[in-house]
């Protein structure tokens, strides 16, 4: 996925998923993308906190799952 971080004032810890600024994927559809992804909400999905555009630089902000074994 990315690397995990975890939030100096709250503690919490995020996954942050880096794109590749060189991706098939154009801006456009990634803004696209993002505001729906935004919009979802099941407890099976991993829940979107945020996300970063900094020049070629684009970062997702999810949510921190611990693999488990059923």
């Amino acid at each position: 996925m990315g690397q995990h971080l975890q939030s100096p004032g709250s503690g919490i810890t995020v996954a942050v998923k880096s794109l590749k600024p060189d991706g098939h994927q154009g801006h456009r559809e990634w803004v696209a993308e993002v505001d729906f992804l935004g919009q979802l909400h099941h407890p099976n999905l991993v829940k979107l906190i945020g996300f970063c555009i900094e020049d070629d630089q684009r970062l997702l902000v999810y949510e921190f799952m611990t693999t488990w074994k059923s």
